[in-house]
């Protein structure tokens, strides 16, 4: 059995890839430093998380490898006696009675089982939060996702099933004493780059010294003119095309290698009037979550937009021009990349047939 088991539950956009990147690339020697993730790699913590939360979309197109990720998570937690870590931010889709389930199947494997959400403010979460239905294939403007938000006066809706923090907590601490139910803070910008990494270290009670702290993969911004070329494409694709496995080959391939770097890289801004509305609301999120007994690492403040809304453009007074420039730069740049890959594959025939010659 587990000694301790840490289910990282989101919220999405809060540094999540950041951190399940250095988990996996480090997590042989977590292993030895008394820290377990269980399986193989970074994908059945997804399956996992897909499992609890019943998404059948996704389970649909599950392999039977990857059928009982959660079974096979928690047999791993029951045969071991170290500290267990879980990660994946679509845990925090779970309704009351999933993440009930969950937690009191955790329970069966582990002496003790905690909770771990990070988040952020909600001004830099309305934002890359809309870029992230984007790369999964929305076509909405940034003004029609956040324009569903506002009118979500129940916060039943998706933006506030991934993003209400007291909600997730809430969902997630049923039957748990407070202290093994932390809430991770992200500082604002100007923080040390490293400083979400060294923090979850203290709380898992991992020695972060000697560790690779360089991410191999995280979900990286697209700029200002780069989204919205990819939000255009995901509009122009015919109703055929639309399904789960052009959405990852969009999220993945075209949006790293193809879109990434095509623009100038200007990041976007809420503009006045979506800004006043986020900080109006976490706001009420702080107030609610100073009377919460749950353990805060950072400072419950730093979930505070800034006062002022930041200066720059919005995603609507990207041009035309900047749109066909950017799409025009990611056409050019992967006709090189595709020479480069023919020029390549043609290398290793002559060298396959030089070697075969010489036989």
């Amino acid at each position: 059995m587990a000694r301790r088991l840490f289910l990282h539950v989101g919220t999405m956009k809060s540094g999540t890839s950041y951190l399940q990147s250095l988990w996996w690339q480090n997590h042989r020697t977590l292993a030895e430093r008394g820290l377990l993730l269980p399986g193989d790699r970074r994908g059945v913590h997804f399956h996992a998380a897909t499992e609890v939360c019943g998404r059948a979309d996704v389970r649909a197109l599950m392999s039977e490898e990857h059928r009982g990720s959660w079974d096979r998570v928690r047999q791993e937690a029951a045969a071991s006696d170290t500290d267990v870590l879980v990660s994946h931010e679509l845990f925090s889709r779970a309704t009351p009675d999933e993440a009930d389930t969950a937690l009191r199947e955790l329970e069966r494997v582990s002496e003790e089982v905690h909770v771990v959400l990070t988040a952020r403010d909600l001004s830099r979460q309305l934002a890359s939060s809309w870029q992230q239905d984007v790369k999964q294939g929305s076509t909405d403007t940034l003004e029609h996702y956040w324009r569903r938000a506002a009118d979500d006066t129940g916060r039943t809706g998706e933006f506030w099933t991934l993003h209400d923090v007291p909600a997730i907590l809430e969902r997630w601490s049923r039957g748990l004493p407070d202290d093994r139910v932390h809430l991770v803070v992200l500082p604002g910008p100007g923080a040390p780059r490293d400083w979400l990494w060294r923090a979850v270290c203290e709380l898992t009670g991992v020695d972060p010294a000697g560790l690779d702290d360089d991410a191999q993969r995280s979900n990286d911004s697209l700029g200002l003119a780069e989204v919205e070329v990819l939000r255009r494409v995901q509009a122009s694709l015919p109703p055929e095309s639309r399904h789960l496995e052009t959405t990852r080959f969009l999220k993945g391939f075209f949006t790293r290698q193809v879109l990434a770097g095509s623009g100038d890289g200007e990041r976007f801004v809420l503009g006045p009037e979506r800004h006043a509305w986020a900080r109006s609301l976490a706001e009420d999120q702080v107030a609610d979550l100073r009377t919460r007994p749950w353990h805060v690492v950072g400072d419950v403040a730093d979930l505070l937009p800034p006062e002022q809304p930041l200066p720059g453009r919005t995603p609507e007074e990207v041009s035309a021009e900047e749109v066909a420039d950017a799409a025009v730069n990611s056409l050019v740049g992967q006709l090189l990349r595709s020479h480069e890959q023919r020029d390549r594959v043609r290398s290793l025939r002559e060298e396959v047939r030089r070697l075969r010659g010489s036989s």
